[in-house]
């Protein structure tokens, strides 16, 4: 090999090693990029599961709420009309009789 020739293996080489450094640092910086976004992500999931938490545990709220309220307003209705209430009473009882006897 001559000289240039040397030179140019030298030269490669170095490049190579360049290279080499530049693809380690490409790796790296690829690897906290996926971190950051997977983190991110993982926040972002955290806060969505606890934003549904919330909204159901309000929306569990309100309905136990408005049983309390028609259960009230429905025992305060019996109370005033207790005959009232006693014959829709029957009345159910008897339909729901007549459909559970047997057909023959």
């Amino acid at each position: 090999m001559s000289k240039s020739d040397d030179a140019l293996a030298a030269d490669f080489a170095a490049s190579l090693d360049a290279l080499r450094t530049d693809v380690t640092k490409l790796i790296q910086a690829m690897e906290q990029l996926g971190q950051s976004h997977a983190h991110a992500a993982g926040q972002r999931v955290n806060s969505a599961v606890s934003n549904a938490t919330d909204a159901i545990s309000g929306a569990t709220t309100g309905a136990k709420d408005r049983v309390r309220s028609a259960s009230a307003e429905m025992e305060a209705c019996i109370e005033r009309n207790p005959i009232t209430a006693l014959l829709i009473a029957f009345g159910v009882g008897l339909s729901v009789s007549m459909l559970n006897r047997p057909r023959v």
